[in-house]
């Protein structure tokens, strides 16, 4: 797995290259079925996770709409990335570790991932494929992007912000509300110096 800690630019997004490149009619049926994972991967590159993405799931298909809610106009589903250096119960080498997404339609909508454990059917039926997934816990948190990206921004403040504070930010939020509570503690503190 690669991290881009002190990068603010993303690397080049290959995902939405290979959707660019299709040889298929955009919308066709035969479009969707060789394009939903790339489409998806670009969509999620575009939200930060500039990370390999091993699995989708469940699979983009005609019968779960290629995971579009159409209640909430979105995709929705989990992916799965390898963790190396986390392992599992019985993983030797690596842990997967999954994420729940939300890809809006609305482009003025913010789309987003978050970590998360799948429903335990879920993490049993991978484990019949022999695909270990390890529930999250506060230790591999605390790689996660959007901390990793609000520690190195603490630096770039003037003057710096102890990087102590964004971790006891993200120790009383949640993935999703993280963003929220760090860019207003942010602002009182720069309105204070």
């Amino acid at each position: 797995m690669t991290h881009h800690p002190e990068s603010t630019t993303p690397p080049v997004n290959r995902w939405a290259s290979l959707v660019k490149r299709s040889i298929h009619q955009p919308g066709s049926l035969e479009w969707l079925e060789s394009n939903m994972g790339n489409f998806l991967r670009a969509a999620l590159h575009d939200c930060g996770h500039w990370d390999a993405i091993d699995d989708i799931f469940p699979e983009p298909a005609p019968e779960n709409h290629w995971l579009f809610d159409f209640e909430t106009n979105s995709f929705m589903g989990y992916f799965l990335s390898q963790c190396e250096g986390h392992y599992g119960y019985w993983s030797h080498q690596y842990a997967y570790r999954s994420h729940f997404f939300q890809i809006f339609a609305d482009p003025e909508k913010q789309s987003y991932y978050s970590t998360g454990d799948p429903p335990e059917y879920v993490i049993e039926a991978l484990a019949n494929q022999g695909i270990e997934v390890v529930r999250w816990g506060k230790f591999l948190q605390s790689e996660h992007p959007l901390l990793r990206k609000a520690k190195a921004e603490c630096q770039t403040l003037n003057p710096p912000l102890c990087q102590s504070v964004v971790t006891a930010i993200w120790q009383q939020s949640t993935p999703d509300t993280f963003l929220t509570e760090w860019e207003a503690h942010k602002a009182t503190y720069l309105n204070q110096q």
